[in-house]
């Protein structure tokens, strides 16, 4: 994204979350590290300097929704495995996540939709595909 490479979409999100909080010094240790998990770039996230969690709760479920159009859309496969879920329901079946996840596991997630976390995870995958559709 913007002629940068990220291995991870969490790498690229976590580049975003300091980015947008104007914390140069991880952006640099986030985008240096590519060697790095989607576990340690998270964690990585959790020390960004300045952090605003309105901000960031206003922001981050388009930030999360553009880094998943530019990584689906990126290679054919992933676009496909993406558009092959049309007309379905994503969710993160988290059952530690209430907020970018169900706070449910997958066999638990259907009886349980009325007590279901945010899942914002699951709406910027949705968004990604609904976005992907439309410009294809």
């Amino acid at each position: 994204m913007d002629g940068k490479q990220f291995v991870t979409a969490e790498q690229c999100i976590m580049y975003l979350k300091a980015e947008l909080f104007d914390d140069s010094e991880m952006m640099e240790k986030i985008i240096s590290t590519p060697e790095k998990g989607p576990a340690e770039h998270k964690q990585m996230g959790r020390l960004v300097k300045n952090f605003n969690n309105d901000m960031w709760d206003a922001l981050s479920l388009d930030i999360v929704a553009n880094v998943n159009y530019n990584k689906f859309n990126q290679n054919e496969d992933l676009k496909k495995a993406l558009m092959d879920t049309a007309g379905k329901t994503l969710v993160e079946a988290s059952p530690a996540d209430r907020i970018w996840g169900i706070e449910y596991k997958e066999e638990d997630a259907i009886a349980n939709m009325n007590t279901w976390g945010q899942n914002r995870l699951g709406k910027a995958l949705m968004a990604a595909r609904e976005k992907t559709i439309d410009f294809s």
